[in-house]
């Protein structure tokens, strides 16, 4: 919540007086062009870090605020203010990708249900990762120069998960040799790779293959059964508890036990190794080695283990037998994580399913405009609910149309009208609102206009929602409006809630002042009521324009008694006969007191006199007074045409037709015999207060747009230039 105890220099406010009137809950009416979208902005700029300055002279902004009791000024750094700003002027068509807008989305409690079972998964994989970086890429743990990312990035997936499982879901032989002398990394890796691919290479090992199975089956069956068979065939029986079951295998006349068979499988492997043949093959494939410098490795590995040449002849299904070779003393411990892995994606399910159900905040900020608000068209969804609930991703909204569903593009919403347009507006009030609530500290709410181009509809519910809002102990309202009817029933709707009322003008020195209007008068009737008693001049005067509008209401515009009112609206011929005694009768039939009319005094008179004794300062406040300058004005403007006409043609009155209208006539007739700077005056005069100010008497928004200061001003130019 904010205090302001000096504004200068900032956007167009050159200076802020009685800025100490802004208070608590505070309501500003403001004519156009005086100080709300300045002090917005400037708001809006110091709450940003920022040091606002003047748009017409650069002159750097001095400012003292309290926030939530901490003192700023154009030195603190950094600034903060707790706001939440909304202009009308503004149609917000982009307001949901605000970042902080996820905080409306997810479930906080399913995210935390997330966010372990995620860390649990994580805290796996991250095991499962070790053991691959450890065994196969023989790095030490907790390594920071890990390549076991790039390592995975051969299996296929997008997750780590998914690429690790895989890895297990690849096709693969056992490796029944000893690897341990064997190096993943020195022979796999970006240059030895190449090499290993190369088709003259491949060709030699597939020869060295071909030559060694010739040899082994000659010795063993000298049949289509060789060695792989053979292997292939006794691990199955070992498997199956074979050989403890207590039975043998008969191969070449002989009946050998599990051992036999194992040492004869090795001896016939040596034998067929140690043959000349073999090893002239292996040298044929060396010698493709020894002509690249980077084969090294392969060499060395070849040399110490005669059997992984053939295997080379296959280097991608190799690869992928040592991955398994070097990992198979853990393969249990992974299956393990991974079965944990797949029970907390499990969990992981449930939580997407309950977030399907879950009616979020940004569900509830909906329902409750769409209780409130009026509209027809569309409606806000999340593309990516569940996701978004869960906090995985931010949201995504979208505008819907009701009725299908379907996504509203922008062709679509730039044909809404304006107040169509700002339902989005009502909406993303809603959800900043609620967003600050969740925050829970207190803050200031800064509506500048925020019902303009709403429909009366929107516009009442929007007050409704303000009168709720001006009762939360944590919030502050600071509402700005140009428009009276709002600023009047936005005291009405709020009452007691509202510590402050005020109006913003333009002084002489082209500061801003603050007014206090704390009065009823704006609100009711209760002004009428009090001035129909007072039995004074100034107040009987004040109650002709509602008179005026009471008789045609009750009359019509044919009686004679809205005639004469009229003439006491404006200066024509009758006006100067006119006293407040010929109003008797209509005052009496209303209840207004009027023993003290004076009958030798005329009406023009009177007028001119309560004019002259109003002097400067001028409560804002006081509707009386200004009503009287306003009236005075206005008939003061006719009688300027109606003397410079008769000076102009011989005394003559001008001749304007009865049901004509008087002062549009009038201005007609008599305009062109005013010198340039008495046009100035005149239309100073009409714009301050027109023909139509009676029409207005019921809001006096017309008055009440102009600071009594002009209006002074005005009438004493008149009374100057009319001689009076």
């Amino acid at each position: 919540m904010i205090e302001i105890s000096k504004l200068e220099n900032v956007f167009g406010i050159k200076k802020l007086n009685n800025c100490d009137l802004i208070n608590q809950n505070t309501i500003i009416y403001s004519p156009n062009g005086v100080m709300k979208s300045s002090l917005t902005d400037g708001l809006l700029a110091i709450s940003l870090d920022q040091n606002p300055r003047d748009v017409f002279n650069s002159i750097p902004a001095s400012f003292s605020i309290k926030n939530n009791g901490v003192s700023i000024t154009e030195i603190t750094t950094p600034k903060h203010l707790d706001l939440v700003i909304f202009k009308g002027e503004d149609i917000f068509d982009t307001i949901f990708k605000d970042k902080e807008m996820a905080k409306i989305v997810v479930s906080t409690a399913l995210k935390k249900q997330y966010e372990v079972q995620m860390a649990s998964i994580k805290d796996k994989l991250d095991l499962i990762k070790t053991i691959f970086a450890v065994n196969v890429l023989e790095e030490k743990k907790g390594s920071k120069n890990t390549k076991i990312d790039e390592f995975f990035s051969m299996f296929h997936g997008e997750s780590e998960l998914q690429k690790i499982n895989s890895v297990f879901t690849t096709i693969h032989n056992d490796i029944t040799d000893d690897c341990s002398s064997i190096s993943y990394s020195s022979l796999f890796n970006a240059k030895t790779e190449p090499i290993l691919n190369d088709n003259s290479f491949k060709q030699k090992c597939e020869e060295f293959q071909k030559l060694k199975d010739v040899k082994l089956n000659e010795k063993i069956f000298n049949s289509a059964f060789g060695i792989t068979q053979l292997e292939n065939s006794h691990k199955s029986l070992v498997t199956n508890k074979y050989y403890e079951a207590g039975h043998m295998l008969h191969i070449n006349d002989e009946d050998l036990d599990k051992q036999g068979v194992d040492e004869l499988i090795e001896d016939s492997i040596k034998t067929a190794y140690g043959s000349e043949e073999m090893k002239n093959s292996f040298l044929a494939a060396k010698k493709v080695l020894d002509a690249n410098k980077d084969s090294r490795e392969i060499i060395s590995a070849i040399t110490d283990n005669k059997w992984l040449l053939e295997k080379l002849a296959k280097p991608s299904e190799f690869k992928i037998d040592l991955i398994f070779k070097k990992i198979e003393k853990f393969i249990d411990e992974i299956d393990l994580l991974r079965k944990d892995i797949e029970v907390a994606k499990l969990e992981i399910d449930k939580i997407y399913i309950e977030a399907k159900k879950t009616e979020s905040i940004w569900r509830s900020v909906i329902e409750t405009y769409n209780q409130r608000f009026n509209n027809r068209y569309f409606d806000i969804a999340i593309s990516n609910q569940v996701n978004a609930i869960v906090g995985t991703q931010e949201p995504v909204f979208t505008k819907v149309l009701k009725t299908s569903g379907n996504e509203i593009n922008d062709e679509i919403f730039n044909r809404f009208s304006s107040g169509e347009k700002r339902a989005i507006f009502i909406l993303y009030f809603l959800f900043e609102i609620k967003l600050k609530n969740m925050i829970g500290i207190p803050y200031t709410i800064i509506a500048d206009d925020i019902v303009d181009s709403f429909d009366y509809k929107n516009k009442y519910a929007m007050i409704e929602y303000l009168s709720e809002l001006s009762t939360d102990t944590n919030i502050q309202l600071i509402v700005l409006t140009h428009n009276f009817d709002f600023y009047r029933s936005t005291c009405i709707s709020l009452g007691g809630n509202l510590n402050s009322r005020l109006f913003a003008y333009l002084d002489t020195s082209e500061d801003v002042s603050l007014f206090n209007a704390n009065s009823s008068d704006y609100e009711s009737f209760q002004l009428f009521r009090v001035w129909k008693t007072r039995n004074d001049i100034p107040s009987l005067i004040a109650l002709i324009p509602f008179l005026r509008n009471l008789v045609e209401l009750q009359e019509g515009e044919t009686s004679a008694n809205y005639t004469m009112l009229c003439d006491y609206l404006h200066f024509n011929l009758n006006t100067s006969t006119l006293s407040l005694n010929g109003l008797s009768s209509v005052y009496s039939s209303n209840g207004i007191v009027h023993t003290s009319i004076s009958s030798s005094t005329s009406y023009w008179d009177l007028l001119i006199h309560e004019a002259k004794s109003i002097t400067s300062p001028v409560v804002e406040s006081d509707i009386k007074k200004k009503l009287i300058l306003g009236l005075f004005i206005r008939l003061a403007s006719d009688y300027f045409l109606l003397e410079k006409y008769r000076s102009n043609n011989a005394g003559a009155n001008p001749i304007i037709a009865v049901g004509q209208n008087w002062t549009k006539q009038l201005k007609r007739l008599s305009l062109h015999y005013l010198t340039l700077d008495e046009k100035k005056l005149y239309d100073r005069a009409v714009t301050v207060a027109p023909s139509f100010i009676h029409v207005n008497s019921f809001m006096y928004e017309p008055l009440i747009d102009v600071g009594s200061e002009k209006l002074l001003s005005i009438a004493q130019e008149l009374i100057t230039a009319n001689s009076l």
